[in-house]
């Protein structure tokens, strides 16, 4: 080594590298030969050269969710030319082959990986470059072997996999002087084909530069605010189901894409200019029953602005008949402030498909996009509605159950414990608050078909409710709606509705209640009359003229007046009824409602004030209509049962009619009175 100038050689290097960005475990990069070092003095700081050489680049054992499997650590070789340094300039070429797919979640997240898309491509990289007072460089990524597979429909609607058949994929990167050029190309035979370039203009660092715009340099050059932007993207994507990655979990998103762009402006102003089509859109949640398709969308770019001028999708259903979803609208987007306004008529819409939430929808909804405030107003009518409510065994989730986002597999798993942390975030990615606005102003009729069924009622419902909302979270529900008919399930009996009022003031789960429901087919006015509030509800027995309670509940488990000693054979009937309908048997609606029938009752023995003893009774009853009420009572003692068939033809004319020990035609005329 002279006074001058020193050189030496790199006979080896291993450098281990434990990040959490990267994943877990360790990186480790390795030469492989010498590598040459020299430096010779000169002005500045002198002039370092390198010598070319090799190295390996090795990742940890890693489950990939783009490889859908957990493979060993895989290992890609970078060779370099001789690398030259002296100040304002820098000379390096190399390629690195052997560059796994896996290795993109990295940048992408899991987000992108095993939703859409999944494979074992390999790719190599090459580049060239002179930075310093002039530039050159030219860099390439370009698939080397392997194939893409992406998610497809099968038959009857199953998610399936297929091979993309890729042909070329490749990025490059090219400068000479102040003229840089991006190009992409992709061409596969079942993921469609994207070919695009933009081009633009670098500007050479300097001080005055570097005060007005702060964007990083490379090697002493930027890009700045005011750089000229001109290119072209045309892509022919069929239908697969890639988009899906822009859906929340457990949503998916399929159709084929066509675009035509021209790009323009500078880089803080691009402006956009060509024709966006989709074809076969769908977009479907199994589990909000949601089931869209056959859609297509027609948008055209201007610049800052783009018109759509057709955005539909259609409800699931055979030849048409789940309903249209059209929408027209336009957007622009100027200094990054977007508005937007988007208006929708829906017909005959289904929008939820589940078995226990069926509804279909028509009416106009309008959305508005201004800066950080999101508005939707309109009105909407149900055409076709069935709710079912859970019963109270239904199973759910506690409040200590926590689900978090698998990266190994991109699916949901669900870690439950007394102990679980509120905080679902990943330690590694930071919380971004939320400080959109939203509001919400929608009048909702229920139309003439809205049906609730369970909890012991089953009802159609009528009125209107107004929607409103001033975040995503606050949501509130104003109105009133009534039920029309239907039946309420007390005491193991079906009592009519003749009352239902349900108030909302604001909280969507707790109206209040003021309902009335009588037993049918009795002499006697009896029912259940429930007030209170949905989630503190009171329930009372009612009789018409008023009777104690023992006897309200005679009447209306039995349908009789008690015997003597009636306070004493009612806590006997209640208790049978609790037993033989409790909610909390295994079968929905107790034993009664297991059996097909409406009544299921037991009548003990007593001893009214002549001294006449009547036997305990088992009574079986159904409802065939509302008017057609027949009862089979069998004696626990006797040999023989009867049957009673009730009729009725009018609201004070009844024909009953019965058979067995004795057998008897009655006209039974009822008078109320107070």
């Amino acid at each position: 080594m002279g006074a001058s100038a020193w050189q030496g050689q790199l006979k080896q290097l291993n450098v281990s590298v434990e990040d959490p960005a990267l994943g877990a475990g360790t990186w480790r990069l390795a030469t492989r030969g010498a590598v040459p070092l020299k430096w010779t003095p000169g002005t500045g700081s002198g002039d370092f050269v390198s010598g070319a050489g090799e190295a390996l680049l090795t990742a940890p054992v890693m489950s990939s969710a783009l490889s859908g499997s957990t493979a060993a650590g895989a290992t890609a070789t970078v060779i370099w030319q001789p690398v030259r340094w002296r100040p304002g300039e820098l000379i390096t070429a190399g390629k690195i082959s052997g560059l796994p797919m896996a290795w993109i979640e990295l940048l992408t997240g899991p987000q992108m990986a095993g939703v859409a898309m999944a494979g074992n491509m390999i790719f190599e990289g090459e580049w060239n470059a002179r930075l310093g007072t002039t530039m050159a460089l030219k860099a390439s990524l370009t698939r080397s072997s392997g194939d893409l597979s992406v998610q497809a429909e099968g038959a009857q609607g199953a998610s399936i996999r297929v091979a993309a058949g890729v042909r070329q994929a490749r990025l490059t990167l090219e400068s000479i002087g102040d003229a840089l050029t991006l190009a992409l190309r992709w061409d596969s035979e079942r993921a469609g084909s994207v070919d695009g370039q933009i081009k633009t203009r670098l500007t050479q660092l300097t001080r005055a530069s570097t005060a007005l715009d702060e964007t990083p340099s490379i090697g002493g050059w930027f890009w700045p605010a005011d750089a000229p932007l001109a290119g072209q993207l045309r892509a022919q994507l069929p239908r697969i189901g890639v988009w899906s990655v822009l859906a929340p979990p457990g949503w998916r998103i399929r159709g084929s894409l066509g675009a035509n762009i021209a790009v323009s402006g500078t880089r803080m102003a691009p402006l956009l200019t060509g024709d966006l089509q989709a074809n076969d859109l769908a977009l479907r949640s199994v589990v909000d029953g949601i089931e869209f398709g056959n859609g297509r969308m027609r948008a055209k770019l201007d610049g800052t602005h783009m018109r759509i001028s057709e955005f539909s999708l259609q409800g699931a259903g055979d030849k048409g008949t789940g309903g249209l979803l059209f929408a027209q609208g336009e957007a622009t987007w100027i200094n990054g402030q977007a508005d937007a306004q988007l208006d929708a008529r829906l017909e005959r819409l289904r929008t939820s498909l589940r078995s226990d939430r069926q509804v279909t929808l028509s009416g106009n909804l309008q959305a508005r996009l201004n800066g950080d405030l999101t508005q939707f107003s309109g009105a909407l009518n149900i055409d076709q509605a069935r709710i079912v409510l859970p019963e109270e065994g239904t199973p759910q989730l506690g409040d200590d159950v926590v689900v978090r986002h698998s990266q190994a597999k991109g699916t949901n798993v669900v870690a439950a414990g007394k102990n679980a942390p509120a905080q679902t975030s990943s330690p590694t990615t930071p919380t971004v608050k939320n400080t959109r606005l939203i509001k919400v102003g929608i009048q909702l009729g229920l139309g003439q078909n809205f049906r609730v069924q369970g909890k012991g009622i089953d009802t159609l419902m009528r009125g209107t409710l107004a929607i409103n909302a001033d975040s995503s979270t606050d949501v509130h529900l104003v109105g009133t709606v009534n039920t029309f008919g239907g039946q309420y399930r007390s005491y193991g009996q079906r009592l009519d509705i003749e009352q239902g009022v349900l108030r909302f003031t604001g909280a969507i789960d707790n109206p209040s209640l003021d309902i009335l429901a009588i037993r049918p087919n009795l002499t006697q006015r009896v029912g259940v009359q429930i007030t209170g509030t949905a989630l503190l509800p009171r329930v009372r027995l009612y009789a018409q003229p008023d009777l104690p309670d023992a006897e309200k509940l005679s009447w209306l488990i039995v349908g009789r007046a008690s015997a003597t000693g009636g306070a004493e054979a009612a806590v006997l009937q209640q208790a049978a009824i609790a037993l033989l309908g409790s909610r909390s048997s295994a079968m929905s609606g107790g034993l009664a409602a297991s059996l097909g029938l409406d009544e299921l009752s037991f009548r003990g023995a007593s001893t009214n004030a002549g001294g006449t003893t009547s036997e305990g009774a088992v009574t079986l009853g159904k409802r065939f209509s509302r008017n057609f009420y027949a009862a089979y009572e069998r004696s626990i003692s006797g040999a023989l049962g009867t049957l009673y068939v009730f009729y009725d033809l009018s609201q004070r004319f009844t024909i009953r009619a019965q058979a067995g020990q004795q057998s008897a035609v009655d006209l039974i005329f009822t008078v109320p009175y107070d």
